[in-house]
């Protein structure tokens, strides 16, 4: 029976080269936050980086006038199911 093996990594090059700045982001509202990281997601995306590749927290951080967030890239698969071989 045929095997396969799914690789899920990120190319860091072409994350450096979709942003210049590590993706910590932030704006005076949380509306341009959200904003912001969807260029970020497009940016990502023509670069051929999935934007599902972004961690991303429910809450943004607000501190004064400003909202930031920090998005973390994840790498590698999560495993869905565990498959029990049967000798």
């Amino acid at each position: 029976m045929p095997s396969f093996d799914i690789v899920s990594e990120i190319d860091m090059q072409e994350v450096r080269n979709a942003v210049e700045t590590p993706p910590a982001i932030s704006a005076p509202a949380g509306i341009f936050v959200q904003q912001l990281l969807d260029i970020l997601r497009e940016k990502l995306s023509k670069r051929s980086i999935d934007g599902a590749a972004l961690e991303i927290p429910e809450e943004f951080t607000h501190s004064g006038k400003t909202y930031s967030v920090e998005a973390k890239l994840k790498q590698g698969l999560k495993p869905l199911w565990r498959r029990k071989s049967s000798s």
